[in-house]
């Protein structure tokens, strides 16, 4: 599975804050990912307020066996976008009970491009074999800096 990510290089690439975030509790440390370059950009723009223009953009690839398809409509209800205690909770949860073996992230519908097969894809930074399972490379590409 082929993913974009849009990051500062102040930090290595495959680096995670553990900040509170849409899919995880404050202190569970994931990196998150999107499957397009425009959807990752999108999520910097929406969540930070802008893209600063010394951000990078890295290529993150992993085997599909390592990521699980989760429905939050099912795991959490219709109004899922709005209930970000509740996505947050279930994230850490789940980053929790897959600590070990193959399975290192979970892929989830964007929640900004709604029903057009946008996703996003929380990856465990904790697990052991990240490193041997998922490939960061930083691209050369840049960001416009006609964006905000």
């Amino acid at each position: 599975m082929r993913l974009w990510r849009i990051a500062s290089p102040a930090f290595p690439p495959d680096s995670a804050s553990g900040s509170l975030g849409r899919w995880n509790q404050k202190g569970t440390r994931v990196i998150y990912s999107s499957t397009s370059k425009a959807l990752a950009t999108l999520e910097v723009l929406v969540n930070r307020g802008a893209v600063p223009k010394e951000f990078i953009i890295i290529d993150i690839e992993m085997p599909d066996e390592c990521v699980e398809d989760l429905d939050p409509v099912a795991r959490i209800g219709e109004d899922w976008m709005t209930q970000r205690g509740l996505t947050s909770e279930y994230g850490t949860a789940w980053m929790r009970g897959h600590s070990e073996g193959p399975v290192l992230a979970f892929r989830v519908p964007s929640s900004i491009l709604q029903g057009d097969g946008q996703y996003n894809v929380v990856i465990n930074a904790e697990h052991p074999q990240l490193m041997e399972l998922v490939t960061f490379t930083v691209l050369p590409d840049r960001i416009d800096v006609r964006l905000p």
